[in-house]
């Protein structure tokens, strides 16, 4: 049985496309300082996913493999992006 690195739970795969999908409306149909409100409760929402994979991954260690790990550090690094620097 070969075993993958990047091993993503089929719902883990689907909560981070809706969450994406819904950053993407949001920032289409917004404008202006409503926009940056949005920007940065966006990253606030990354921000808190990241921070429980990564604690799901070194603190509770449900997960065999490296998939929370692989999905947190990006998730958190962008909020924290997102909520810093909402304009760029």
């Amino acid at each position: 049985m070969k075993r993958y690195m990047f091993n993503f739970n089929v719902k883990d795969t689907l909560v981070l496309a809706l969450l994406y999908l819904l950053c993407g409306l949001a920032l289409c149909f917004f404008q202006g300082s409503i926009l940056t409100t949005v920007v940065r409760i966006i990253g606030i929402v990354l921000i808190a996913y990241g921070a429980y994979m990564l604690y799901v991954y070194f603190g509770v260690h449900k997960s065999a493999d490296t998939a929370p790990m692989f999905s947190g550090v990006p998730s958190l690094i962008l909020g924290l992006i997102m909520v810093c620097w909402p304009h760029t």
